[in-house]
C-alpha cells in the first residue's frame, strides 16, 4: 500500500514537472524565443504606461508615427532582438516566463521605468 501511494506521489510530481517545464514551449518554439515573446508582449502595456506619464512626448509620438501599432511593433522586434543577444542561462528563461507571466503589472511598470531612463524622458 505505501509503495503504490509512494509511486502515485512521484508519478504525479513527474507530470507537474513535465507540464511546468513543457508548458513555455507549447508554441513549437524553443525556451529562449518564448521568454522573449512573453516579454515583447508586454511592451505595448509599457508604452501605453509611458503615453500616461508623458502624454506629450509618448502620447503623441506613437501617434504621429501613424499609428501605435506601428510603434509597438518596432519596439517589440527591439525587445526581441535585444533577448536574442543576451546570453541566458535555461534556469534564467524559467524564472523570467514565470515572472512575466504570473506578475504581469510589475514587469510593466519596470519596463516602463527602463525606457524612460533609456531615453531621457525624466
Amino acid at each position: 500500500m505505501t509503495k503504490k501511494l509512494f509511486r502515485n506521489i512521484a508519478i504525479a510530481v513527474a507530470v507537474i514537472l513535465a507540464i511546468v517545464l513543457l508548458y513555455p514551449m507549447r508554441s513549437g518554439k524553443g525556451l529562449q524565443d518564448a521568454t522573449a515573446d512573453a516579454i515583447a508582449q508586454q511592451v505595448p502595456y509599457a508604452l501605453d504606461i509611458l503615453a500616461a506619464r508623458y502624454p506629450i512626448k509618448v502620447g503623441l509620438a506613437r501617434t504621429w508615427l501613424s499609428s501605435q501599432v506601428a510603434v509597438d511593433k518596432i519596439a517589440q522586434d527591439y525587445v526581441r532582438s535585444s533577448m536574442k543577444q543576451s546570453d541566458m542561462g535555461w534556469l534564467d528563461c524559467y524564472v523570467v516566463y514565470y515572472s512575466v507571466t504570473f506578475d504581469k503589472e510589475d514587469v510593466r511598470q519596470a519596463m516602463a521605468d527602463r525606457i524612460e531612463k533609456e531615453l531621457g524622458l525624466g
